[in-house]
């Protein structure tokens, strides 16, 4: 009879799973970065002995807290829904628990009182209120903090771009009051892509110092983000700008 033979190649070398795998760890590993970063913040609004610090590291942390809630976890439950696409097979994705897994990160967006509701509490009540000024600090200090290097020219345009639709928004909402609310849920994933841009070349800089297999992984990674992922933000941006038009009214049975 026949003789059955394992494939030639691991379904992880298909160049199609690659992208796949490669997106999950840089929206992953880059929000890893990103909580870190607002945990870290936290602890400095609780133990600095400055006075200034504190409020400095509350206000910053007020901010990127709503992010981290959405974007983190609109990005966990699209991760577990592309890691059913590796599996393929129902059989396969029940077995290792993959469907399990999108159910249970369904519910963290939610949690919160949904993702949208995030997103508002981001631009409508924290960044508009006050004409982006607490945000623009927070971007001044992010672009300060970057170090030399390819990735972080990418991520200072990307957060040029944040600070430059940010007070477009500002200045909009004074005469449509409506208008942070019809746009608050790309903004937020605007927000989330450009932090992650900035985090992903400080990452890339500190990986550069050794040539193990981990910090070469993490260069691919942080490369891959700003190859394939960041442009993404371009999109948030033109929703941003098409934003700028009223909504229709939608009609009976859905009013």
């Amino acid at each position: 009879g026949s003789v059955r033979t394992d494939a030639a190649d691991p379904i992880a070398l298909h160049p199609a799973m690659r992208h796949n795998l490669l997106r999950q760890r840089a929206l992953l590993e880059g929000g890893r970065l990103l909580a870190y970063e607002t945990s870290h913040l936290l602890d400095v609004a609780e133990q600095h002995p400055d006075a200034s610090a504190r409020s400095t590291a509350h206000g910053e942390a007020s901010l990127l807290t709503p992010i981290v809630k959405a974007f983190l976890t609109d990005n966990g439950f699209a991760g577990a829904q592309a890691a059913q696409q590796v599996f393929g097979g129902h059989g396969y994705v029940h077995d290792f628990g993959a469907e399990q897994c999108v159910r249970d990160s369904r519910i963290s967006r939610i949690y919160e009182g949904t993702n949208e509701i995030q997103a508002i509490d981001l631009l409508v009540r924290k960044v508009v209120p006050d004409g982006g000024a607490r945000l623009e600090a927070l971007i001044v200090r992010l672009d300060a903090a970057l170090p030399e290097g390819a990735l972080s020219v990418l991520a200072r345009q990307a957060l040029s771009q944040w600070q430059a639709v940010t007070r477009q928004i500002v200045q909009q909402a004074a005469t449509d009051s409506e208008l942070p609310y019809r746009v608050a849920d790309d903004y937020l994933r605007l927000a989330g892509l450009t932090l992650l841009a900035q985090g992903w070349a400080r990452a890339d800089a500190v990986a550069a110092r050794s040539d193990s297999d981990f910090h070469r992984a993490k260069r691919e990674t942080a490369h891959y983000y700003f190859d394939f992922v960041l442009p993404e933000a371009g999109l948030c941006l033109a929703h941003i700008g098409a934003g700028q038009n009223p909504l229709p009214h939608l009609q009976a049975p859905f009013a």
